[in-house]
């Protein structure tokens, strides 16, 4: 038998530690529509520091936060995915005969035999990185929230069987860039165009 890569034997000894809990809970981390309620509490949160604020600017503002996450989430959807695809046509671990009969699979095969590119994990930390850099410093606890909730979605990815750890850091390091350079666009925005 072909010894493997180092990539490869990473994702077996990360994709093999599994429990039918974990893997329901892994199943919940890359449901997309889990993080709805996760990140809409953190918006919530976010809305609730302004309140002593006057009301046009709690109103703007949580329009122009909920504008940058539609947008981050429109990119990292619709425009990452095909920049990718067309710089790395890379089979998924389910369909690479190295490594299909070793792994362990969770929900069943992907419906895309290619795929280097993680919508879940960069969506995540994109939209965690533009709410961690929002917020101050005196809520600590809410960006180690945000930031650990980005990491369990990532590896949740490799657990599931879905993309190799390169995959998952390309796509990791996508989302922090695009959730930094949408912070950006937040504050010139709103310091410079809305002066809100």
């Amino acid at each position: 038998m072909k010894e493997l890569s180092f990539e490869k034997s990473l994702f077996l000894y990360f994709n093999g530690k599994h429990s039918p809990f974990f893997d329901w809970l892994m199943s919940m981390a890359s449901n997309q529509f889990i993080s709805i309620p996760f990140y809409l509490i953190f918006i919530f949160i976010l809305v609730r520091t302004l309140k002593y604020l006057n009301t046009s600017y709690i109103v703007t503002n949580t329009i122009l936060v909920l504008s940058c996450i539609s947008l981050m989430i429109v990119v990292s959807r619709l425009v990452l995915p095909t920049v990718f695809e067309h710089l790395v046509s890379r089979i998924k671990p389910c369909y690479d005969s190295e490594v299909s009969s070793l792994m362990h699979l969770v929900g069943g095969k992907s419906g895309h035999h290619y795929g280097f590119y993680t919508f879940r994990a960069c969506a995540a930390f994109a939209i965690s990185t533009f709410l961690f850099l929002i917020f101050d410093e005196s809520f600590k606890w809410v960006k180690i929230l945000l930031l650990s909730w980005a990491v369990f979605v990532a590896y949740s990815r490799i657990y599931l069987g879905a993309h190799y750890p390169a995959d998952v850091i390309v796509s990791v390091l996508s989302g922090a860039l695009l959730g930094y350079l949408i912070y950006r666009m937040y504050f010139y925005i709103k310091d410079s165009v809305l002066v809100i």
